[in-house]
């Protein structure tokens, strides 16, 4: 019964042996034609080949906006990175130099009027605050009086001491 069924199907499907042929040709390529191609359509082609050059003058023109926005940039990066550097650098200055001036300070208290002076000289060149510069000078002209007062003092002592020993010969 199987068998029946199959060849049933098979001369359902490909009738009695008989073919029937199409009206539809086979298809091929366009046949090219050797004729002259008309006006309009080579004005298309040239047209198209116009449209082309826009593009890529467009994308030229795109790719260099984007070279000179990344060149900007950079050119930006490197100029806030040397300037964070700069700031660094003048921190850190500042910071060695109110070390000096609190050193001078400490010195001061100490009445090493010398040493004072030393310090203070060190700080010669160096950029200061307003603040910083107000505290130097202060420093200095106290120093330079305390170390002149001692100067004379020590001066008076050692003329007193020579005195005092020709005095006391006797």
């Amino acid at each position: 019964m199987l068998g029946l069924a199959a060849c049933s199907l098979v001369m359902l499907s490909g009738g009695c042996g008989k073919k029937e042929t199409t009206a539809t040709p086979p298809q091929s390529e366009p046949a090219r034609s050797t004729a002259p191609v008309p006006a309009d359509v080579t004005t298309s082609a040239d047209a198209q080949k116009a449209a082309e050059a826009q593009k890529a003058a467009e994308a030229q023109k795109t790719a260099e906006d984007q070279l000179a926005a990344d060149k900007l940039a950079a050119e930006k990066a490197a100029a806030e990175k040397a300037a964070a550097d700069t700031n660094a650098q003048q921190a850190a200055e500042s910071t060695k130099t109110q070390a000096l001036i609190d050193t001078a300070k400490s010195l001061a208290g100490q009445s090493k009027w010398a040493e004072v002076l030393q310090t203070l000289a060190s700080l010669a060149g160096q950029d200061l605050t307003p603040t910083q510069q107000g505290v130097v000078d202060n420093l200095k002209t106290e120093a330079q009086k305390q170390a002149q007062a001692e100067a004379v003092k020590s001066a008076t002592q050692q003329g007193t001491n020579a005195l005092g020993g020709l005095l006391n010969r006797k």
